[in-house]
């Protein structure tokens, strides 16, 4: 398929999928006037910004607040309060607008250099479709959550993969992998290509910047550490062995724990237990197979990227749906690739699934919908297909790939 046909396909299932969500959500208001979860596609609406709200409150003293919210590490938890705390002075108003101000143009702008067109009219339609009609986009503007910065790391990262610039890529991976460890799973994409040197210093400079982190709470390295494990031991036992992480969740424990509550009755939290002591080794052993893969055979970077993105999703215990947003640059660059694939199609039908709100049906507690089923089975889809077609082209004897990012085009 060309660009402009799979953009087209996409759209026009991103406007459908919205446009049927929101008008079977606006009947049930309007017709049995039910509230939250049934009424809506995002989450509670006085918890709207709460994830913002909440981290710049918290960045002061992150892990002596007495809560079992997750915690960030210590070097994004520096960065948010130097910048809203101590330079905006705490303003939390003032800080919101900021914040959200930046996210909106930053993500219009990455957006625009993906899909633009010849006409200015049909350039910021899709615009305003890819991020408006986008439900993880949506999820994570209501919530203002600081995803929103690891996207953009992304962005820059990919950037400065396909410009060749390795000492840029390095400094981006360290520092997203201070923002969340499980980044790291964008390493196969260096052992790829055999760029052993900067690995190691992406590697040297992820302890350097998680040691400014935590000697800007203080000298006592060791203390803050582990004030910093027992602060996410909380939150990780309350996501595993609860619904909580459920709801609003793309992981695929999230499935076994639906699946798990039609099996086992009554459901417990050993039952719980159970599934999680078989899920963690077959996740670790997906990740070790599929991270393989895209060592040795995958040789096109928006299928690493969409590799370890999902992986990213559906892989850990709890995933909150904002994670999808990830999932938008593999998409995007799908979308302008210059050479065509054997299942081009099915990448459109599923991307755009993947993004489209749902929520028709839901489980007990309601919080919990299809969605919580739908999105992990699609990405598990999308890497299925990308493992399929690999192996078909190295059969077929695909060209190798290049140092930086073989079958990459710009937009």
């Amino acid at each position: 398929m060309s660009t402009r046909n799979k953009i087209v396909l996409i759209e026009f299932i991103l406007i459908a999928g919205f446009t049927a969500s929101l008008l079977f959500h606006y009947q049930i208001w309007v017709h049995t006037s039910a509230g939250f979860p049934f009424s809506t596609i995002l989450y509670m609406p006085k918890e709207q910004f709460t994830d913002f709200v909440r981290e710049v409150v918290q960045s002061s003293k992150p892990y002596k607040t007495g809560t079992d919210d997750c915690i960030y590490p210590p070097f994004i938890e520096a960065v948010v309060n130097v910048v809203f705390v101590r330079l905006m002075h705490g303003d939390l108003d003032q800080g919101l607008v900021l914040f959200l101000t930046m996210c909106i143009i930053g993500h219009l702008a990455v957006m625009r250099r993906y899909v633009h067109s010849d006409t200015w009219s049909e350039t910021w339609r899709r615009v305003i479709t890819f991020s408006f009609c986008c439900y993880p986009f949506l999820f994570a503007l209501d919530r203002a959550n600081f995803e929103f910065w690891q996207y953009f790391l992304l962005v820059f990262f990919v950037w400065a993969i396909q410009k060749e610039k390795w000492n840029v890529a390095n400094i981006l991976l360290a520092a997203s992998m201070n923002f969340k460890p499980f980044l790291a799973l964008l390493i196969p994409i260096y052992v790829a290509r055999k760029r052993w040197a900067d690995l190691g210093k992406v590697c040297a400079m992820s302890v350097l910047l998680f040691l400014c982190g935590t000697l800007y709470y203080g000298p006592n390295i060791l203390g803050t550490l582990h004030d910093y494990r027992c602060t996410v031991g909380p939150c990780t036992t309350a996501m595993l062995y609860t619904s909580h992480g459920v709801e609003y969740g793309c992981s695929l424990f999230g499935v076994c724990k639906i699946l798990g509550s039609f099996m086992f009755r009554p459901f417990t939290v050993e039952s719980i237990h159970w599934l999680a002591t078989v899920y963690m080794p077959a996740a670790a052993i997906v990740v070790i197979v599929l991270a393989a893969y895209t060592t040795l055979v995958e040789r096109e970077l928006w299928k690493q990227l969409l590799i370890a993105t999902a992986m990213m999703c559906i892989l850990p215990p709890f995933a909150y749906d904002y994670r999808m947003y990830y999932l938008l640059l593999p998409m995007m660059m799908f979308m302008t690739r210059d050479r065509q694939g054997a299942y081009d199609r099915a990448y459109c039908i599923l991307f755009g699934l993947l993004m489209v709100p749902k929520g028709y049906f839901h489980f007990s507690p309601p919080e919990i919908s299809d969605t919580a089923l739908i999105n992990p089975m699609i990405m598990v889809l999308l890497i299925a297909l990308v493992v399929k077609e690999g192996f078909m082209e190295r059969r077929q004897g695909a060209p190798e790939r290049d140092s930086a990012c073989a079958c990459i085009s710009t937009p």
